[in-house]
C-alpha cells in the first residue's frame, strides 16, 4: 500500500536536479528510490539526486550517506522526500 500511495503522492513533484545529493549505502527488503514519476529498485551506491523521495515497503529499509557525510536510514513502511 505505501508504495501505491507513494506513486500517487510522486506524481505531481517537479523534475529533480541532476545535482547528486548523496548515495545509497544498503538496501534490505522492498526499497525504492521515486524519480520522475517513476518507481526505481534501490540499489548500493545509487546516487540521490534533489527531489528524489526514498520508499520503503513492510520488510524494508535504507541506508543513505549524504554529500555532507551525514547518514539516514529508513526503516519499514516509510516515504521521505529528499
Amino acid at each position: 500500500m505505501i508504495v501505491s500511495m507513494a506513486v500517487v503522492l510522486y506524481a505531481g513533484l517537479a523534475l529533480a536536479e541532476e545535482t547528486s545529493i548523496g548515495f545509497v549505502k544498503n538496501v534490505s527488503g522492498q526499497a525504492f528510490i521515486g524519480r520522475q514519476q517513476k518507481l526505481i529498485p534501490a540499489r548500493a551506491n545509487e546516487k540521490l539526486l534533489l527531489s528524489d523521495a526514498l520508499i520503503t515497503g513492510a520488510d524494508g529499509s535504507i541506508g543513505v550517506i549524504m554529500q555532507d557525510d551525514s547518514l539516514l536510514q529508513k526503516l519499514k513502511e516509510a516515504l521521505w522526500f529528499i
